[in-house]
């Protein structure tokens, strides 16, 4: 059975790191549809950018790979080159909808996160919004995590925070670590604490950028109208 975390980072990451363990991951049967290409504005957008050192272990193989993460206002956007030993994913997070696509496969998936499960344990959280949340503000803070979540906090003082987040209906649960940088709390480590030891995930941010200008396109995916769409 395969983890619910690993299938966020297929999802984002940003980034398989929210996803509770223990639900099954829907068939993904193939619909080959026609999609619009999109041109991404050309004016920049101001925001923050990451750069996330990540491992995973999954039955005994280890992986790493890097992702680029970028955040402006409310949406969250990703870039991984050879994760997990494939090709590109990259992925777009609003408040309400997921984009991901894969260019080496030529595969895509548009729609919602919970979706993605089968006999889905999360119930009908709106994971898309606690996701772009998480870098921006601290768990406490954000206020509808209690009407899905548990969270436990483990240490906070001036300069470091942390919590574990666990989905009320699921084993399993995230360490979030955050630091402090001048007056505000980044997020500096995810890591999986669960049920499964088959499956181990972490993630280091390594570098970051604050209030910065980010290239527009970073946020726009054009997909091929030969693409196929993953379809739950």
């Amino acid at each position: 059975m395969k983890s619910q975390l690993s299938l966020f980072f297929f999802a984002l990451i940003t980034i398989s790191a929210i996803f509770p363990a223990g639900c099954t991951l829907a068939n993904r049967n193939r619909v080959r549809i026609k999609t619009a290409e999109q041109t991404a504005p050309k004016e920049k957008l101001r925001g923050d950018a990451y750069l996330l050192d990540v491992k995973i272990n999954r039955e005994g193989k280890k992986s790493s790979f890097r992702l680029d993460l970028y955040q402006s206002e409310e949406t969250l956007a990703w870039f991984a080159r050879g994760y997990l030993g494939k090709g590109v994913m990259k992925g777009v997070l609003t408040n309400d909808s997921l984009i991901v696509y894969f260019p080496t496969e030529e595969e895509f998936y548009s729609g919602k996160l919970n979706a993605l499960a089968k006999k889905s344990c999360l119930g009908n959280a709106e994971l898309e919004s606690v996701l772009g949340q998480l870098f921006r503000i601290l768990p406490p803070e954000i206020s509808s995590l209690s009407d899905n979540f548990y969270l436990t906090i483990l240490k906070e003082d001036d300069k470091q925070r942390r919590y574990i987040l666990n989905y009320k209906d699921c084993g399993g649960g995230i360490r979030l670590d955050y630091e402090k940088h001048d007056l505000r709390f980044l997020i500096s480590n995810i890591q999986y604490i669960g049920e499964e030891e088959t499956f181990g995930f972490e993630a280091k941010v390594r570098d970051f950028r604050l209030d910065t200008d980010l290239p527009a396109d970073k946020f726009e995916i054009a997909i091929p109208s030969t693409a196929t769409r993953i379809n739950p």
